[in-house]
C-alpha cells in the first residue's frame, strides 16, 4: 500500500534530537512497521533500527530513500541529521572547552559584560565559547598565536604595566567596529593630502571633530574609530 501524501514540512526546530526520533514518530503515524520500511527502501531492518536508535548516520542517499517511502522530503531528513550532528559536536566542544575555563581569568569579566561581549560573569564553557566567537578563533591557543602575529602600532605608557588581554579585547572591538564603516579603496595620496586638515580639526571642539575625521578618512580608504580602552 502506498503511504498517503505527507503534509508540507517546515524545519524550524527549537532543540536538536536524533533524526531517528522523527522517523520513529512518522512511521507510527503512517502505520508503517520498520520491517516494511526496510523492504520499501531496500535497506536492512537492522540499518533502519540503527537509524531509529540514533547509532547510524542518516546519509543523503538514505534521505532520498526515506523520501520515496514516507513522502517526507529528503531535505528535512538532511536538516535533521545536520542539526543533530552539530548539536553533538557542540556538546563535545563544550566538554573540551570546560578544561580551559581558566583562560577566562585573564580577562575582566565585569568589563566584558559592560561591553556586551558576555551576558554574565560566569566562569563557564558557554562564556568561553562566546569569547572565542568574539575573537573569531577556534580555541585559546589559536587566539594567543594570532595576537603574537599582529603588527599593530600604537602608543603605550612607559610607566603603567600593560595588559595584553585587555589590549586584545580593545583592538578586536575596534576591528569589528571598523568593519561597519563604509570606506573608499585606500588612497595613500589622498590620505597624505588630508593630514594638514586632520591636524587642524584636532584643535577644534572635541565634541565635533571625531565624526568629521571618521568621514574624511573613510574617503581616503582609512577606517577611523574612537573606542575607550579597557581599564
Amino acid at each position: 500500500m502506498t503511504p498517503p501524501p505527507a503534509p508540507h514540512f517546515v524545519y524550524a526546530p527549537d532543540s536538536a534530537q536524533p533524526p531517528g526520533e522523527t522517523l520513529k514518530e512518522q512511521l507510527e503515524a503512517l502505520g508503517i512497521p520498520q520491517a516494511d520500511l526496510a523492504r520499501r527502501t531496500g535497506l536492512s531492518t537492522k540499518h533502519i533500527n540503527q537509524i531509529v536508535q540514533g547509532t547510524a548516520v542518516l546519509t543523503p542517499e538514505t534521505a532520498l530513500l526515506l523520501e520515496r517511502a514516507t513522502g517526507i522530503p529528503a531535505s528535512l531528513w538532511n536538516q535533521l541529521e545536520a542539526a543533530w550532528r552539530t548539536h553533538v559536536t557542540r556538546q563535545q566542544e563544550l566538554q573540551r572547552l570546560s578544561k580551559r575555563i581558566d583562560w577566562l581569568d585573564n580577562f575582566s569579566l565585569t568589563e566584558l559584560v559592560r561591553r556586551s561581549i558576555l551576558p554574565n560573569k560566569d566562569r563557564s564553557a558557554d562564556n568561553l565559547q562566546r569569547l572565542l566567537a568574539f575573537f573569531g578563533v577556534a580555541d585559546p591557543g589559536v587566539a594567543e598565536d594570532l595576537w603574537r602575529s599582529y603588527r599593530t602600532a600604537f602608543r603605550r605608557s612607559t610607566v603603567l604595566k600593560t595588559d595584553d588581554y585587555a589590549t586584545a579585547v580593545w583592538l578586536r572591538q575596534a576591528e569589528l567596529k571598523a568593519r561597519d564603516l563604509p570606506c573608499q579603496p585606500f588612497d595613500r595620496a589622498a590620505l597624505t593630502a588630508l593630514l594638514p586638515r586632520l591636524r587642524a580639526l584636532t584643535l577644534e571642539d572635541p565634541a565635533t571633530w571625531p565624526d568629521r575625521i571618521t568621514h574624511l578618512c573613510a574617503q581616503a580608504g582609512v577606517a577611523v574609530v574612537f573606542l575607550p580602552a579597557l581599564p
